[in-house]
């Protein structure tokens, strides 16, 4: 059976770059709103960063990859899910060559006019073609991932919800399960702390255990009721301990980010929704809490942080309205160490997305800085103190992308992608079906 395809693809998109040397500062921009993702460092010491970029009103757009180079330079960018309305993805290296990611968001029906909670694992290799692809529907299946986190030798934990009825009342229970490097289920297993539970961070620590940071919540008051807590599995999925940490100040608290420091001790980053803080506590290896701190001037919350032996740096925007992104080290007592200002963000709207460390010491950092018509990429490299070489987004040239066409997978069992970019010509493609 014979099958002809004729598609026709006009792009117009444009690359922002600059010149750099060691560190360098890019703002990218291509069709419609832009709006980054999550990052990861490959193998070949450039990047993988995961974008949306679509229409102003979110109903209309796709995921994308973008492969940069060590010195932020766009090797290429492939659509890795067409469908995509909202951004929030996971990116992990799972083994040599082989990444996964969990594309999270809202899939909008034009002729329904509905919308149903879509979740996606797609496993793609260093050219970015995808490799094996599942899809969850949290409005039909009442389970789906939200997150991964990577083991060793590809196996990986998906942290995700399953909704169930209890006495007729909807209950939201946090779902963690355990997948073999091919995919296979090793364990899986549900929790329960309160009417909506959901698990917001995940790390390995030094005892060889999983630290899991989520978010309870006994109903939906505003503010919510919710409390912050640490789980504790060793790699079967045994629970070792839970020890909830409820709120001190207001009652909006939902954990964001966890990490272990060198003394071995947990710090937690929780933000308020309803006052506009951000809250740190320090808790020893199993959880228990010694110090908590409130920071009063991160309205916004951050992009995460990284840990600098028992410091962290922080990376965050300053003002709710407009205001440069900026890096913050803190000290054991989360006194402000260092302060740095990315100025050429500064007059944006601006939000944090994340931060990781590279593999020669430095730090990657992304965000989106929008208008009120628009919104931008922005990817910096800066050292370990927070320096970077060349600061200018405002002195971009635009440059176009090579044009490419990429069909993936091939052979294809179900579902067959053509990515196209920067083709401006009719193209006439025979598809046949080998069957």
């Amino acid at each position: 059976m014979k099958y002809l395809v004729i598609i026709v693809f006009l792009l117009s998109g444009a690359l922002h770059s600059y010149s750099q040397t060691i560190t360098w500062e890019k703002q990218f921009h291509f069709d419609g709103n832009n709006e980054i993702g999550t990052s990861i460092q490959t193998e070949d010491s450039g990047y993988f960063v995961t974008a949306w970029l679509g229409d102003s009103i979110g109903t209309k757009g796709a995921l994308w990859l973008i492969k940069l180079n060590k010195d932020g330079n766009v090797i290429f960018r492939k659509i890795i899910d067409p469908n995509a309305s909202v951004l929030l993805s996971s990116l992990i290296k799972k083994e040599h060559g082989i990444y996964s990611l969990i594309d999270y968001g809202d899939v909008y029906d034009s002729t329904k006019k509905t919308r149903s909670e879509h979740h996606r694992n797609i496993e793609f290799n260093d050219n970015g073609d995808i490799l094996w692809s599942k899809d969850y529907n949290l409005t039909t299946e009442h389970n789906a991932p939200y997150s991964i986190f990577s083991l060793q030798n590809g196996n990986y934990i998906l942290l995700g919800v399953l909704i169930v009825q209890v006495n007729q009342q909807s209950q939201t229970r946090m779902l963690i399960q355990k997948f073999n490097s091919v995919h296979n289920l090793v364990w899986s297993d549900t929790f329960n702390f309160a009417k909506i539970n959901s698990a917001e961070a995940i790390i390995k620590t030094k005892d060889n255990k999983l630290l899991i940071g989520g978010t309870g919540s006994q109903n939906n008051a505003s503010p919510p009721n919710t409390f912050g807590f640490l789980l504790r599995l060793d790699t079967n999925g045994k629970q070792l301990n839970y020890v909830p940490f409820p709120y001190t100040v207001d009652s909006s608290e939902d954990v964001s980010y966890i990490t272990q420091l060198k003394s071995g001790n947990i710090l937690v980053q929780s933000n308020s929704s309803f006052l506009h803080s951000v809250y740190y506590t320090l808790t020893d290896s199993i959880g228990k809490t010694i110090k908590k701190w409130q920071i009063n001037y991160l309205p916004n919350g951050t992009g995460g942080f990284i840990p600098d032996g028992d410091s962290v740096i922080v990376f965050a925007d300053l003002s709710l309205i407009t205001g440069p992104l900026v890096l913050i080290k803190f000290d054991t007592d989360l006194k402000a160490l260092w302060h740095k200002d990315y100025d050429s963000s500064s007059g944006y709207y601006n939000t944090a997305g994340q931060i990781i460390r590279t593999s020669d010491g430095g730090l990657l950092i992304t965000g989106t800085r929008s208008t009120s018509t628009s919104s931008d990429m922005v990817v910096i490299k800066v050292d370990g103190n927070g320096y970077c070489a060349h600061e200018n987004l405002a002195g971009i040239n635009t440059t176009n992308p090579k044009s490419n066409i990429s069909i993936y997978p091939n052979p294809a069992m179900d579902n067959l992608y053509i990515n196209t970019q920067n083709v401006t010509t009719a193209l006439k493609l025979d598809i046949f079906d080998s069957r």
